[in-house]
């Protein structure tokens, strides 16, 4: 049996230790930063948490993010459709997310990719011993310019 629905906050808290924020940072930055105005719209299968599509609405498109927490068993079609139905987005709607290579060619197969997608880089410093401690920087103020 499948289902969707909406995540609670506490809910979404519970799936931090699930994600790898290198693998995905886009995601992680919606149940982080971005948690209190994000949408989580959940798969369900068989009562397993498949796969979840987060919706960010303060931008001036529509912003998603996909995760799944299972390789097989996602019904993606009535995944999208419940979405759009839940957000009452239009069939034409350009919206914006950043995939890896196996969702990317998921949402290409559907057709919810049209002409070529940008590359993403993320950039991440190798050596984290050579960055700043935090105990011995310092708060840069607007005040302090003003003066």
């Amino acid at each position: 049996m499948i289902s969707h629905q909406l995540l609670t906050h506490e809910t979404i808290i519970e799936l931090l230790p699930r994600i790898n924020p290198d693998q995905n940072l886009l995601f992680y930055s919606y149940l982080t930063q971005r948690k209190e105005k994000a949408l989580f719209i959940c798969q369900f299968v068989e009562a397993n948490l498949t796969a979840i599509l987060a919706y960010f609405s303060e931008l001036s498109f529509p912003a998603f993010s996909f995760f799944r927490l299972e390789e097989k068993n996602i019904f993606f079609q009535e995944l999208v459709a419940f979405t759009r139905d839940t957000l009452k987005l239009d069939q034409k709607a350009v919206c914006g997310t950043i995939l890896n290579k196996q969702d990317l060619e998921l949402f290409k197969f559907y057709g919810l990719i049209t002409g070529n997608p940008k590359q993403f880089f993320t950039m991440k410093h190798q050596d984290e011993s050579k960055l700043i401690r935090s105990h011995i920087t310092e708060k840069v103020r607007i005040i302090d310019f003003l003066q």
